[in-house]
């Protein structure tokens, strides 16, 4: 479409939009399509309503369609479990860290550690 045919087709929307619907209308659509309202269009004209409502078609209109989804969509990889540490590592973690996937106690505030129930 040269730019000729698209300024004449945008007029006609235009036009078509500004006849057949009310003020109203055209700014449920303008909401619609995306407007944002920061620059108060519930006092702009039909005209500049229509005029925003088209420009948002048309750029809609421009932009390439979305890539179709392939036909076999790959499936997730479960997770590989994390191995388990050995008792010798374990006493050391503990030991260190008072850590809660080993030995299952966890140090208060006042520093002193205390039982967590398993689970």
């Amino acid at each position: 479409m040269t730019e000729e045919e698209r300024q004449v087709a945008r007029m006609q929307r235009i036009n078509e939009l500004v006849r057949n619907h009310t003020k109203a209308e055209l700014l449920r659509m303008a909401y619609a399509g995306g407007l944002i309202p920061y620059n108060n269009p519930e006092k702009w004209s039909k005209d500049e309503i229509a005029s925003t409502i088209v420009d948002t078609e048309f750029r809609t209109a421009d932009q390439p369609a979305p890539a179709p989804p392939d036909a076999v969509t790959p499936r997730p990889v479960p997770a590989k479990p994390l191995p388990q540490a050995s008792a010798q590592v374990k006493g050391a973690t503990c030991s260190l860290f008072h850590c809660p996937c080993c030995c299952r106690t966890l140090p208060r505030r006042s520093g002193r550690p205390r039982r967590v129930p398993p689970g």
